[in-house]
């Protein structure tokens, strides 16, 4: 009898053996399919990149990025300030001295970790890009997994998150376009799309690693209800305002999603989901308040925020978008309601609470899409079980196992054609050497000159298009540079112009500028002399000529000497 017994349980413990082995091989091979996907979509947003450092000549520098350049330099000058150590971020593309604000706070600590370890600014940005890129993937992934238990919807569902765009190819084809002066957002709304959020800002990675983990970590506790996950996602919720203020709107909507999922799945509502929601709400105000009065703290930071304007284009353009995803979501949503399943439905609380936002009347309106194809994928992916659970079984069978088998790889291939086209179009683009991504040998051997002499306080005078890059190469503070960090930007546009053009200002316009412009130095070059003129600046005896080469000077201010212009 015992001998019977013993043999039992070796036999179900030799089937547990089996059945764990099975489960881990599945497992590792479910990951690496995912490594391997995941080298290849990190592998193509650094294609364009590539191409321009090959293309880069003796005379052209290449500047290290392909798409949104002006707000690239922006983060590399904040980087810059890491780098000089600060905590606080000051204006760097305005001589106006608003007081320093604890913001920007991902690029601040990414530059202090690259001083430390003696990395140049572009090189740390790619390398924190395809770090956080990477990290945002597996996020992702395991996020996907605890939806989908399925392999191929997990791999569906992936693969449209990181990978989905609209139909903005087809806009392109039939070069057509609803409104003459906005084009396909497929191709310049980045916040909206993972794979363009990739290939261009490393913070977005971050944001969105840590908006998973809140949704993740809130969702365990309400299963659970272990403060441990409690206090990973208040954490987490922390570091993102200090990181990217504007997502935790984001957060508490995907928060609340999982609320509702929760009191839908377990057909009512305790006390428990409304207090721990409402406690995490409470964690946040402190730094939402701090947030708040820093940008309406002074008059240079409420400018700053005025000029934050990023409306939303008409419907029309979010629908053609949205491309496949968009209808299928729809499907979607309907299936994760009556299905009562939990994240699904935070998916659809996501995307519709989005949907709500964007036509708000506040500046800040498409910002509100961040991130969106990551619930779109989940749920385009549950649109396609509702679809193929309404046709009965006797028809299914005859529609055969193979559309079953390619359903899922025709959604990614209908959803992924905007976002081959953005690698193909910015490496085609790049390779031409297009100006406003490839500066002058000459001035970029001043502006270091410049970066390399002038005082940390001072600020240099130029052009908007010299007065981007030189920030960030030297840690300077510029007159002009950056339509939205620039104070009063238009206005100064207009003065700058008239000052380098030779018959713009008089004399005493010119001495008055100077007086008041803030500046110790200024630049004349090959971007300062388009379409103004030859204006000679050494006739000015306020200023004395400190550096020159072929194409560029520039010019020290003395205000305590006066002469007429010859």
């Amino acid at each position: 009898m015992q001998t019977e017994k013993t043999t039992k349980r070796q036999s179900r413990h030799k089937l547990g053996m089996i059945k764990r082995a099975i489960q881990n091989a599945v497992q590792f091979d479910d990951w690496r399919w995912f490594f391997v996907t995941a080298s290849v979509i990190l592998g193509l947003t650094f294609i364009p990149i590539y191409v321009g450092y090959l293309a880069q000549t003796p005379a052209q520098n290449f500047a290290g990025v392909v798409y949104d350049r002006q707000d690239f330099e922006v983060h590399k000058a904040t980087m810059v300030q890491g780098v000089q150590g600060h905590l606080t971020y000051r204006f760097m593309f305005s001589t106006e001295q608003g007081s320093e604000k604890a913001v920007k706070g991902f690029y601040l600590l990414l530059g202090r970790l690259a001083g430390a370890m003696r990395l140049e600014p572009t090189f740390a940005y790619h390398a924190s890009r395809l770090l956080f890129g990477l990290l945002a993937l597996v996020m992702i992934f395991r996020f996907l997994t605890a939806v989908f238990p399925d392999i191929p919807a997990r791999r569906a569902s992936f693969l449209l998150a990181a990978t989905a765009s609209g139909f903005g190819w087809i806009m392109l084809v039939f070069n057509w376009q609803p409104t003459a002066q906005i084009s396909p957002i497929d191709f310049w709304l980045i916040d909206l799309y993972e794979f363009f959020s990739l290939v261009t800002f490393p913070h977005f990675s971050a944001v969105i690693i840590l908006i998973l983990i809140i949704i993740m970590a809130f969702d365990h506790f309400l299963t659970d209800r272990r403060l441990v996950h409690w206090i990973q996602a208040a954490t987490a919720s922390l570091v993102l305002i200090a990181f990217h203020p504007f997502s935790i709107i984001i957060a508490d909507l995907a928060v609340a999603g999982v609320a509702l999922g929760h009191w839908r799945a377990n057909r009512r509502l305790d006390r428990g989901i409304v207090i721990s929601g409402l406690l995490l709400l409470m964690i946040q105000l402190p730094l939402l308040i701090y947030n708040e009065l820093a940008f309406s703290s002074d008059q240079y930071w409420e400018q700053f925020r005025l000029q934050m304007v990023l409306l939303s284009p008409p419907p029309v353009y979010y629908l053609l978008g949205l491309g496949v995803l968009g209808p299928l979501a729809v499907l979607g949503i309907r299936h994760v309601w009556i299905e009562r399943d939990r994240l699904g439905i935070m998916a659809a609380t996501w995307v519709v609470g989005v949907f709500g936002l964007v036509y708000l009347p506040t500046l800040l309106q498409r910002r509100f899409t961040a991130h969106l194809t990551i619930p779109l994928g989940l749920l385009a992916v549950m649109g396609v079980r509702s679809l193929f659970r309404q046709i009965p079984d006797d028809q299914t069978e005859q529609m055969g196992s193979s559309l079953r088998k390619w359903i899922f790889p025709l959604l990614v291939g209908l959803a992924l054609p905007s976002s081959m086209y953005l690698i193909a179009a910015g490496s085609a683009y790049v390779n031409n050497l297009p100006s406003e991504l490839y500066d002058p040998a000459p001035v970029i051997e001043a502006v270091d000159w410049l970066g390399e002499h002038a005082d940390i306080d001072q600020a240099v005078l130029s052009s908007p298009r010299t007065g981007l890059i030189v920030p960030g190469r030297t840690g300077l503070r510029v007159y002009i540079g950056h339509p939205m960090e620039t104070l009063y930007y238009d206005q100064k546009t207009d003065t700058v112009n008239r000052f380098y053009s030779k018959e713009g200002m008089s004399t005493e316009e010119r001495r008055a500028f100077l007086e008041t412009c803030g500046c110790s130095w200024i630049i004349h070059g090959p971007f300062e002399r388009e379409e103004n003129g030859d204006l000679q600046l050494q006739s000015l005896t306020e200023l004395h000529l400190a550096f020159e080469n072929e194409e560029v000077r520039i010019y020290r201010i003395d205000l305590t000497s006066h002469s007429p212009l010859e």
